[in-house]
């Protein structure tokens, strides 16, 4: 029997203490976990057991905050509460209760016990993970307060409430949707109102929810053992997946807003759903007999400028983090994966494609390839080619690629040359295919075996979505072909780019387009393609070649890194996506969809890229603001005033190297297939129209915390400069 007199060293006791956990985590994961530390906000039921359990699993450091003093209804569900401890402060009784499991275990209680705005930053200090268990008392905005520090930081934090036998589990990733711009409205009516969301009603049991409702006038809540061991559960694993990564048998991303994990042992329900749909009433659950008159639900909408401005100042003035209620036309994406009504369409899609070999024999007949390998996302695809086909230190000719695309082909030692043709960054180019590359120049380095590869985005999406013409990919394989220089294709968008041939390249105009597709990438190698923007799809991706050898390289790393590529549930979702696209939906909807905003916004007086591309407007941000440096992130102020104005979502676009080079300040907006109408092009205009008016009073932003790198400003958080 161990004692303190005999207890051995730290590194003998956490792994002797830790023996049976080892086969499931490895050790290299429990020595990370070692290093991490949580803060815990609030010592109560839910937040107290996540440091124990946490503990109990490796996590080696702990700040703990709460003023509190256990008394006697604590004991029914708090674990450190007990005929001892009453009367005694829980964050230090809990430091107690950790060094006990754990005597080198490094716990720091904040000065004064409680969370204020003072102590604020001391309470982030070397934490990598926050859990709120703060009393419903708390003030609002003081909790609000503390999950856009934790954003600002670069952190990771997760609430837990619990409702009668079961929890709700929301998660705000750093560069995700912010929680407080979700559970805000929720916090303070339950905490003002004493109301539920309406969207609960379904999971959880009535009488539960009506004596929690009863209870929250006086700032308290019905609580039974049960749930907190639930919640604390459900959290820790959430908080593994977080701290350890994609480096442990099983690990998948943590289930992070809009998405939230719900958890019922009476009504015998564990469901993560959206969030914004909480807010919706839903009808009674089967057999629930006696339920009380539905409460009004939460509002989370901004029907006007002043609501949409203060949703904005919500998520520090960046329109990329604003959640999806409250915006009436969303242009943040083209892409199906990254949609919040992805469901809706799943549910309405057709369900008489599924499974086998299908989604290959699809996409075979799509794009002409011999060999498809489906994966689950454009970039892993994108990841595989590189990794398979593209060697160490060769040098790629290529357009202005994505930068996830840049990315993989560097990340294999590669070096990019941008032989573009055309100025892409010029919102003046007469050029109908500017994602042409410059032929002169590339004969000149094939013949000079100055390149190893070509690498092709068609409708290139740094530039509005502008084309590769059939002719120039023709002579593109002429001169490379008899050089052994292999031709690569991002086919992401080749139904789109397809769509531009038939309307302004000679010859193509009376062929269909699967047709042009298939003889587009007849003239490469290979191609790395999503399947989430050219059809109406969540999820997918692939691989396709002529070369066998490379297609069984490119199977062998699919497996190994993802285990099939694509598992049987997500290969079901993408046969039903598939669907020949033809000339009045899908892509070629889209074009003229974007044509009709361009054609809108172009009178106005609107900077747009011209000519008009395939999925997106792209406006010129520094031009439409001259009055704003490009300090004062332009881009960002024009996107939030185009939400306030019109309740429209746009992003700034992720430039290539050469556009940052030249100062380029583009706002993309970027049309997702087969979502809006016309008259919502419409609308973009009217709000358009309404901010040239008064352009001149938009002020610049002041970036203000966020994480670096080059997502760093999607996530970051803005502060208003005087107009």
């Amino acid at each position: 029997m161990t004692t303190a007199s005999v207890l051995p060293t730290a590194d003998e006791y956490f792994l002797a203490c830790l023996n049976r956990t080892i086969p499931l985590l490895g050790e290299s994961a429990l020595h990370r976990l070692r290093g991490c530390t949580v803060g815990i906000a609030g010592c109560g039921g839910v937040g107290a057991a996540v440091a124990l359990t946490l503990a109990r699993t490796g996590v080696g450091g702990f700040v703990l905050a709460d003023p509190g003093s256990f008394d006697l209804p604590d004991i029914n569900r708090q674990w450190g509460a007990n005929v001892t401890s009453l009367g005694r402060n829980k964050a230090e009784v809990y430091a107690e209760m950790l060094r006990s499991i754990n005597p080198h275990v490094r716990v720091r209680i904040l000065s004064g016990q409680a969370i204020t705005e003072e102590s604020l930053e001391c309470f982030f200090e070397n934490v990598n993970l926050v859990m709120d268990s703060l009393d419903i008392a708390v003030p609002t905005e003081l909790r609000m307060r503390m999950f856009r520090l934790a954003r600002t930081k670069g952190l990771y934090s997760i609430s837990a409430p619990i409702i009668g036998f079961g929890a709700v589990v929301a998660v705000a990733a750093p560069d995700g949707m912010p929680m407080e711009a979700v559970l805000g409205a929720y916090i303070e009516e339950a905490a003002v109102k004493a109301r539920l969301p309406e969207g609960l009603r379904p999971f959880f049991v009535p009488e539960h929810l009506g004596a929690m409702e009863e209870m929250m006038v006086r700032h308290k809540v019905p609580s039974i053992a049960i749930s907190p061991v639930l919640a604390t559960s459900l959290v820790c694993t959430e908080a593994l997946l977080i701290l350890l990564g994609p480096t442990i048998a099983g690990w998948r991303p943590p289930i992070s807003l809009p998405q939230t994990l719900i958890a019922e042992p009476l009504t015998q329900q564990f469901r993560v759903t959206d969030v914004r749909e909480l807010a919706k009433p839903k009808p009674p659950r089967p057999g629930a007999e006696g339920q009380p008159e539905a409460t009004p639900s939460v509002s989370l909408s901004a029907d006007s400028p002043e609501e949409r401005r203060r949703l904005l100042s919500q998520v520090g003035f960046n329109v990329a983090l604003l959640p999806h209620h409250g915006i009436a036309v969303d242009l943040l994406t083209d892409s199906w994966s990254d949609l919040p009504w992805v469901e809706e369409a799943e549910e309405a899609a057709s369900p008489d494609a599924s499974s086998g070999g299908r989604v290959e024999t699809v996409l075979q007949g799509f794009y002409g390839y011999k060999f498809a390998v489906p994966v689950f996302r454009g970039r892993f695809a994108e990841a595989l080619l590189a990794k398979a086909a593209v060697q160490q230190g060769w040098t790629i000719a290529a357009n202005t690629l994505f930068p996830s695309t840049r990315f993989h082909l560097e990340a294999s030692g590669a070096r990019l040359v941008d032989l573009s043709a055309a100025d892409v960054s010029s919102e003046n180019e007469e050029g109908l295919f500017k994602g042409n590359l410059d032929l002169e120049r590339l004969a000149a380095m094939v013949a000079a075996q100055e390149i190893q590869a070509v690498y092709l985005e068609l409708a290139v999406n740094a530039i509005g979505g502008h084309p590769v013409s059939m002719a120039n990919l023709k002579r593109i394989r002429t001169l490379t072909e008899t050089a052994g220089v292999p031709v690569f294709l991002d086919a992401t968008r080749a139904f789109e780019n397809a769509v531009l041939i038939q309307e302004r390249e000679s010859g193509f105009s009376s062929k269909c387009l699967t047709e042009i597709v298939r003889e587009l990438c007849g003239l490469s190698d290979a191609c790395a393609t999503s399947l989430t923007k050219d059809f109406k799809s969540p999820v997918g991706g692939f691989v396709g070649t002529n070369r066998e050898g490379l297609f069984w390289k490119v199977r062998e790393l699919a497996v190994l890194a993802y285990g099939t590529g694509l598992d049987e549930r997500n290969r079901n979702r993408l046969a039903r996506a598939l669907r020949p696209p033809g000339q009045t939906d899908g892509p070629a909807a889209r074009v003229r969809m974007v044509k009709r905003l361009w054609d809108r916004l172009r009178p106005l007086g609107v900077p747009v890229l011209e000519p008009v591309g395939g999925h997106a407007v792209f406006v010129n941000a520094s031009a439409f603001l001259p009055h704003l440096p490009a300090a004062a992130y332009p881009t960002h102020a024009l996107a939030g005033a185009l939400f306030v104005e019109g309740g429209v979502r746009t992003i700034p676009n992720m430039i290539a190297p050469e556009q940052k080079k030249q100062g380029v300040q583009m706002l993309r907006l970027a049309v997702p297939i087969n979502r809006y109408e016309e008259k919502d092009m419409d609308s973009v205009g009217d709000a358009f129209e309404r901010i040239m008016k008064q352009r001149q009073k938009i002020g610049g932003l002041k970036r203000v915390g966020g994480p670096p790198g080059l997502l760093g400003d999607h996530a970051a958080q803005f502060q208003p400069l005087p107009p």
